[in-house]
């Protein structure tokens, strides 16, 4: 996950909610402390970018693993993200 703001737990919340992660609600605290975090070992990513259009408070802190980095679920730069 991307840096949501260490007084974010709601927004971590949405997120869990989301990806339907199973962190205790007393962790979460501490998940923020540890940022970035590997949420899900694996998902769709067209799944994920199918929710995000829901949720746009949680596009930019999603992110996946590339040959070349981390990457958002949702492009930055897409006009969607506007």
């Amino acid at each position: 996950m991307g840096m949501i703001p260490a007084d974010g737990v709601q927004l971590l919340v949405r997120a869990r909610k989301l990806l339907g992660a199973d962190w205790r609600f007393g962790d979460l605290r501490g998940l923020l402390a540890t940022q970035p975090f590997l949420a899900a070992r694996s998902a769709q990513l067209y799944a994920l970018h199918r929710d995000l259009e829901h949720t746009p408070e949680l596009r930019p802190h999603l992110l996946y693993a590339t040959d070349h980095g981390l990457k958002t679920v949702w492009p930055t730069n897409s006009p969607e993200s506007r």
